[in-house]
């Protein structure tokens, strides 16, 4: 997934950087917000028609509704984007925004990374507080047998 995401987002900054200078409040926030659209347009449209990323593919795992397995919602990949990468891109794009924040920014990431970690380890389903929150479970594939 990082492979893919990291090439899509390259591209984006080749294009903006090409329409404006490559340093500055406009620049931050049209690429800030791009890359924002971008990555939840690729997770979300994975989770929702393919049950997975290529990468959770790759790993054998695929995502469901925690209820009964089904395919989730569009609405159940938007909450679970939003509580699992929004901090991240919240604080990618103030720490753009306004400098003076880029210090203690990181420094939240990691905690929400530590919480994310933490609430998927001490589930007894592996579910963390995005999963919780949009009502998704990850489980290993079903493999076809032949």
């Amino acid at each position: 997934d990082f492979i893919l995401l990291f090439i899509g987002l390259f591209v984006i900054a080749l294009i903006v950087a090409a329409i404006m200078p490559a340093a500055g409040f406009a620049f931050a926030l049209i690429y800030g917000l791009l890359a924002a659209a971008l990555t939840a347009a690729y997770f979300i449209y994975t989770w929702v028609t393919m049950r997975g990323t290529l990468g959770m593919k790759v790993l054998g795992m695929q995502i469901g509704d925690q209820a009964d397995g089904r395919t989730m919602t569009f609405n159940q990949g938007l909450i679970r984007y939003a509580v699992l990468y929004g901090p991240f891109l919240v604080a990618d794009i103030l720490g753009r925004l306004i400098p003076a924040l880029s210090l203690i920014l990181p420094l939240l990431s990691l905690v929400w990374f530590i919480v994310l970690l933490v609430t998927t380890a001490q589930s007894p389903t592996k579910q963390g507080i995005h999963d919780k929150y949009a009502r998704t479970m990850v489980v290993k594939a079903a493999r076809s047998v032949g």
